[in-house]
């Protein structure tokens, strides 16, 4: 189900919860960036960019899980009109 809007506090969450899962003896995402809050800046700012774009969808009307998908052949991530996949979805 395609999610259209969610709250800056919604997005925190999210945030939230990928950069303090806890992963056991595995670091997780915390092993790429300097400590636990930059991993939930990162995701904050990948969860505004495919919402912007279209490409976030949840598994229920009740949010419980998030899919991020993008457009085929496109790369992830663009600069070009402060879009996520170069503006294929978006003209």
């Amino acid at each position: 189900m395609l999610v259209k809007e969610i709250s800056e506090q919604h997005i925190q969450d999210i945030g939230h919860a990928f950069g303090y899962y806890d992963y056991g003896e595995e670091k997780g995402m915390a092993s790429w960036f300097r400590d636990k809050e930059a991993v939930v800046t990162y995701i904050c700012g990948f969860v505004r960019c495919v919402l912007t774009d279209g490409f976030l969808h949840t598994t229920s009307e009740r949010g419980e899980g998030y899919i991020a998908t993008s457009c085929r052949g496109r790369r992830s991530v663009s600069r070009r009109r402060g879009s996520c996949c170069g503006g294929c979805c978006n003209p």
